[in-house]
C-alpha cells in the first residue's frame, strides 16, 4: 500500500504518515492507532497484546510491529 505522494504538512497528517511506514499499516490502521494511543510514541511503545485490541491488528501483524521498533 502506497503511503502519501509527497510528504504531508500538517502535524496530524506527519503522525499518520510515519505510522503508515510500519508493516501492514495503511492509512484507516493509522489513524485507529492513534485514536487510540493518542501519540505516535505510545503506539510504538505498546506491546504487542495491546496493539492486538485495535480492530484489524491481529497477532502477526502486531508481531511484526514489535520487530520494526524494537
Amino acid at each position: 500500500m502506497k503511503r502519501y505522494d509527497r510528504k504531508p504538512k500538517r502535524l496530524a497528517s506527519k503522525k499518520i504518515y510515519m505510522l503508515q511506514g510500519l508493516p501492514g499499516v495503511g492509512p484507516a490502521l493509522a489513524d485507529r492507532l492513534l485514536l487510540h494511543f493518542g501519540t505516535v510514541e505510545h503506539v510504538i511503545t505498546a506491546d504487542e497484546i495491546t496493539l492486538m485490541q485495535i480492530p484489524g491488528l491481529g497477532r502477526t501483524k502486531a508481531r511484526r510491529i514489535r520487530e520494526i521498533v524494537s
